[in-house]
């Protein structure tokens, strides 16, 4: 047992480094397979004690092993959430907590131990993080500090054998304690008795959850859900929290079959409707670095939530589809933090929105309002067209209270906006299409084809003034210039539909065409496959000429929907196939001829279309192809991609075989109306690692999706279903729709081939600052600090780097340049001043690396280096070198070597 006083308490921060100048460590996330309470920490504004390694809020707890650092050896693992330090001894958990008030340091011990149980269970550590702690500690009498390096770090912990029968496996997601009992066959559940010191009541809410009432605040452990998988079928299985005498907390379990393991799985985090009595629809979709969500969409809804909204009332008007824009923002629990109406007096319809790492809101649209909002704007004035009217582009404060910028963005003719991206500088690129609109693309109205485009853009004038053309355009950070614009087509119907931009700011799109002579450069397909094809893409930074352009299709309507990048530039497309586009009142029927390629489908599944998704490797090779769809039909509309290749792709189907694997929600549409999925496809592309739907008994779509560094996956769309699948939602109601974001935590498995040096570090649990500092270096080339070191000021030049040196603007190494890494990233220059980050430095660690900020990172392969050159092996083996890749900055490079 251990005695914690609270002078040991007060005792309990473990360095003296501010908690925000400390290293992050880059944790990947692993589900459990069996949990049953959730541990959240609730009002309590106590700061947290300072451990020299954070938890990212994307990144979850990670559990710390205790190399001395505590000096209690009953201790083994430490983890911290929320305001919590965790304590995990054989025989308890300790959750302490301090508060400085008035100068005087009061504190909090609750303990949790289990009655009955086994005093000495093997705490065994589970799935080992790429990141490491480091510890520095004092003061000593030579003010000198303790050290604890390259503490390893893991993702869970697990008590073996806490009873006979039973593990107990603790793990975090989005910074709050998850614990899972592994209950095997035949074990008797009522021996698990949780037994609480140290609070003051117990309580269980009406809604099931288990409140934990103590000095500092509440405590509170979701409601236990729990099932079985038996031949196949997943039975769910009645579980409650049980008060018991003295504080103690037992679980009421149903019936069950004693013979199969019981499993309490929740894989969905929350799924929620958002809406009014109106029609609403969640178009676009995008995660910020803390892991809060923006959506954006349109509604017919009057009564609409608004939450410290700019625009607090429904506006719109319009004659066709009455509708306004709405941009949400919510955070990573599913909370809406504000929501806003965005529209003028006719319809507006928002389609796509991206958000910069300052946390800044790009929205983009259409209007067909005279009177819509402009601020700092491009253009000022409605341009024309009679349906969708103009392009609108949007840029609102992370808090949403204010317009940074807004204008329209078109022509006399009909210009339609469909994505929306942004670079590493703030410049949003934008596209869609322009020209005259008609239902039936066979049939146009003659157009202006007048929209704005720039003197040296790769297409200045349309090839046809009887249809449309795609186009791109790239605004000014401010939005007030075009950096450039430009058309894109041929001399038919062209319609761009999706965008991302690389770090470098080159373009990427995908879309449609109809056009034999779209322009090409370095094709895949060099030939027009017919009726419509999926075209890609790439743009240089200025948008004066094409990178690479291709065809992909044969002759059954193809169109891509989705375009993403992996972090060495290979391009990942979504899309469907079998859709043809009308000739006159005719529409012939699929022949299922899409070139489906090294993927793990290769047939068409039935029903009028399918969901494709495809990988173009960056040197313009095909990596795979492949049909996504059952016997009806699919339409794919969005994607995404880890930073493992693995490629998430949403959309809608009406099929009852359409593919499931590891699904959280029984039972698909049965046939009429569609369900939204969401599908994760390998690396290799030749495996479905995910498949499963969402949806009731109406009409669902996911129209966006977008992944977060800890590889949760978030979908917005709508739906129409009184019976919706919620969890935590914010409402469950709506008389004809809803929008709707659901957020599913993803297992997340290390890559068996590293493609890059980033992926290396991860796989060798090698924290970048490792390789991007040079102790050597930073103390030759900064005297004073070497001074410093050798008077015991600091403890190396490492501790003087993260605690003065990074805001000094010194460099740590050859390898990173500050004022260059700020003047290459504004972004991260504003996100410094707005002190999200310390320094260049601190954001390049800690989010940047991973991003392959650093381009040659992407493109190096330490194991094929070392290989090659056996004596810079032999001088890294010898500590010459960290790794073979600062070898081949410093000197290989130069020497002509090969990283690749």
């Amino acid at each position: 047992m251990i005695d914690l006083s609270e002078n040991q308490l007060a005792a309990l921060p473990l360095t003296n480094l501010p908690e925000d100048h400390q290293i992050n460590n880059q944790n990947i996330v692993s589900s459990s397979e069996t949990f049953i309470p959730e541990l959240e920490v609730q009002k309590l504004e106590t700061p947290p004690t300072d451990l020299s390694i954070n938890n990212d809020p994307l990144t979850d707890i990670s559990f710390i092993e205790n190399a001395g650092q505590i000096n209690n050896t009953e201790v083994e693992y430490l983890a911290k959430a929320n305001n919590y330090d965790l304590l995990f001894a054989p025989d308890e958990i300790i959750f302490a907590a301090a508060q400085d008030i008035e100068g005087q340091t009061t504190s909090d011990v609750v303990k949790l131990n289990f009655q009955n149980a086994n005093p000495e269970p093997i705490i065994k550590p589970l799935n080992q993080l790429p990141g490491v702690a480091n510890f520095f500690q004092g003061n000593n009498s030579d003010n000198s500090y303790d050290s604890y390096i390259n503490i390893p770090t893991y993702a869970a912990i697990e008590y073996e054998n806490l009873y006979p029968g039973i593990d107990l496996i603790y793990s975090g997601v989005d910074g709050n304690l998850k614990s899972d009992f592994i209950i095997s066959p035949n074990i008797d559940t009522s021996q698990i008795i949780l037994n609480y010191s140290g609070i003051e009541e117990v309580n269980i809410l009406a809604d099931g959850t288990l409140s934990i009432d103590t000095k500092f605040g509440e405590l509170t452990e979701a409601p236990p859900i729990a099932y079985q998988e038996i031949n196949g079928q997943q039975i769910e299985v009645e579980v409650a929290y049980e008060l018991l005498e003295n504080n103690q907390v037992g679980f009421d379990i149903g019936e069950y079959n004693p013979n199969y393991e019981l499993v309490i799985d929740p894989t969905v985090e929350y799924s929620t409707l958002i809406g009014g009595n109106g029609f609403d629809r969640g178009n676009g979709i995008a995660v910020d670095v803390a892991g809060n969500v923006y959506i954006t969409g349109d509604t017919t809804s009057v009564d609409f939530p608004t939450i410290n909204a700019i625009q607090s009332d429904f506006n719109g008007g319009g004659v066709v589809f009455n509708n306004d824009a709405f941009v949400t923002k919510l955070d990573q629990d599913g909370t809406v933090l504000w929501s806003t109406y965005f529209g003028g007096s006719n319809d507006e319809f928002g389609t796509d929105i991206a958000v910069d790492i300052a946390g800044g809101v790009y929205v983009t649209g259409n209007t067909n309002s005279l009177d819509f909002l402009t601020v700092n704007a491009l253009q000022t004035t409605y341009g024309g067209g009679s349906f969708n009217g103009d392009a609108f582009v949007t840029k609102l404060s992370s808090l949403g209270n204010s317009v940074q910028y807004s204008t329209y963005l078109g022509g006399r003719d009909e210009d339609i906006s469909r994505g929306i991206a942004v670079d590493n500088n703030g410049n949003a690129f934008v596209t869609g299409s322009t020209g005259g609109f008609s239902p039936f693309p066979a049939d146009p109205i003659p157009g202006f084809a007048d929209f704005p485009t720039t003197e040296d853009a790769f297409q200045t004038e349309t090839t046809n003034n009887l249809n449309r053309d795609a186009f791109v355009t790239k605004l000014s950070r401010n939005g007030k210039t075009l950096e450039y614009s430009t058309l894109l087509g041929g001399i038919d119907f062209d319609s761009a539909i999706d965008i991302e931009v690389d770090n470098n700011s080159n373009a990427y799109i995908t879309g449609s065409t109809r056009s034999f002579d779209f322009p090409l450069q370095n094709p895949l397909q060099n030939f027009y496959g017919g009726d419509s094809d999926i075209f890609i893409t790439k743009l240089n930074p200025e948008g004066s000429d094409l990178l690479f352009s291709t065809f992909y299709g044969r002759g059954d309507g193809d169109s891509g929907s989705g375009i993403a990048i992996d972090l060495a530039e290979n391009i990942y497309v979504s899309g469907t196939t079998g859709t043809r586009i009308l000739q006159g009142d005719i529409a012939t029927s699929p022949v299922g001829d899409f070139p489906a390629l090294s993927g793990f489908k290769n047939f068409f599944g039935g029903g009028s279309s399918d969901a494709i998704v495809m990988k173009i490797n960056r040197n313009g090779s095909l990596g795979y192809a492949s049909f996504l769809g059952g016997n009806n039909s699919e339409f794919a509309n969005d994607i995404a991609v880890d930073n493992l290749g693995n490629a998430y792709v949403t959309g809608s189907t009406a099929s009852v075989n359409f593919p499931i694997i590891n699904e959280f929600q029984e039972g698909v549409g049965l046939g009429l109306p569609d369900d939204a999925f969401v599908s994760k496809v390998s690396s290799s592309g030749l495996f479905l690692d995910f498949s499963a739907t969402i949806g009731g008994v109406g009409n669902e779509s996911g129209n966006g999706i977008v992944i977060d560094p800890a590889q949760n996956t978030y979908i917005v769309g709508f739906s129409d279903s009184i019976d919706f699948p919620v969890i935590d939602a914010l409402n469950n109601f709506g008389l004809e729709s809803n929008a709707f974001v659901a957020k599913i935590v993803s297992d997340v498995t290390p890559p068996e081939i590293f493609q890059n040096f980033i992926q290396y570090l991860t796989e060798q649990q090698i924290n970048p600052i490792e390789i991007y500092f040079d102790e050597e270096f930073y103390l030759e080339n900064n005297v004073d600090v070497a001074r410093f070191v050798q008077n015991g000021l600091f403890t190396n030049g490492l501790d003087h780097f993260i605690n003065q040196g990074q805001f000094q603007g010194r460099n740590p190494s050859l390898l990173f340049d500050e004022t260059t890494y700020l003047i290459e990233n504004p972004g991260v220059a504003e996100a410094v001043d707005n002190n999200v980050f310390n320094s260049g430095f601190d954001h390049f660690i800690n989010v940047g690396f991973f991003e392959g900020r650093d381009e040659r990172t992407t493109e190096f392969d330490e194991r094929f280096y070392l290989a090659s050159n056996p004596v810079v092996a032999l001088a890294v083996e010898n500590g010459v070198f960290n790794t073979g890749f600062e070898h081949f900055i410093l000197f290989g490079e130069a020497e002509g070597r090969s990283g690749i």
